[in-house]
């Protein structure tokens, strides 16, 4: 039994960390698609401004190690 709920919490700890990465690459999305949206009708966009927000870390988060992408690593 103690062990079942051991499993239960890990998964609730998955679940948690899951969604907050969720929500991490979805603020970037949004904020991609703002300044999208807002430079429409110029046809122009700031890349720089894009490339910053891509690359823009929030404590919690760091970049996959280079071996580990390159060898197609999952990461957890």
């Amino acid at each position: 039994l103690e062990e079942a709920k051991g499993q239960i919490a890990e998964g609730d700890n998955v679940i948690v960390s899951l969604e907050k990465e969720r929500d991490f690459y979805f603020s970037k999305l949004r904020q991609i698609e703002v300044i999208c949206q807002d430079n429409e009708q110029i046809g122009t966009i700031d890349v720089a401004r894009v490339i910053a927000i891509l690359y823009e870390t929030e404590e919690g988060f760091a970049p996959p190690d280079e071996n580990e992408v390159e060898n197609g690593d999952e990461i957890y």
